[in-house]
């Protein structure tokens, strides 16, 4: 395909890969801007697990938060990093992946801040599944692999599961995005 445009023409390699991270990160925030949208529309069921839904709100007679708390129980194993080694901006992701199959037991009762438990697609229960899954959210998802070395930081100082909890939702959770 002979390309015609003289916009397009002058485009260097490096102008183009700018312009690629610039869509990225434009299709991020419009995934977060859905997620947000989606939080704010009334749960359309009753559902045994829609209780979460409630302990996002901060209490109105004490000021104390209460966090959202991540569902748990995922089963699937996270995936090996060596799936993004070699592959360009991937370089976090590789880490990331590394201390989700260390430490799985904590990722796996961590709140995922990208709020992809919430979103009706991905419907996951935890940090954990960010990295177990095939369509490898986590690799992609900067949210997700900040939260998961931070855990893996946070466990090499001898934190416990608990501790590790506490600490993420203390620097992850904005107000903003809970308003429902």
């Amino acid at each position: 395909m002979k390309i015609s445009n003289p916009l397009i023409k002058s485009i260097s390699n490096r102008s183009f890969s700018i312009y690629i991270i610039y869509l990225m990160i434009i299709s991020s925030l419009i995934f977060l801007n859905s997620c947000k949208k989606q939080e704010s529309k009334p749960p359309q069921d009753k559902h045994p697990h829609s209780e979460h839904q409630h302990n996002h709100q901060h209490s109105h007679q004490s000021k104390e938060i209460t966090y959202p708390k991540a569902h748990g129980g995922e089963t699937k194993k996270p995936l090996s990093p060596d799936l993004f080694v070699g592959k360009p901006n991937l370089g976090e992701a590789v880490q990331a992946y590394k201390v989700a199959n260390e430490i799985p037991q904590v990722l796996d009762k961590i709140f995922c801040y990208c709020y992809c438990q919430d979103n009706q697609h991905f419907k996951h229960k935890s940090l954990l599944t960010c990295f177990s899954t095939a369509d490898h959210h986590g690799a992609y998802c900067g949210i997700c692999q900040k939260q998961a070395l931070y855990a893996g930081e946070l466990h090499k100082k001898g934190l416990s599961i608990e501790q590790i909890v506490v600490e993420e939702n203390k620097k992850y959770y904005h107000p903003s995005m809970n308003q429902k």
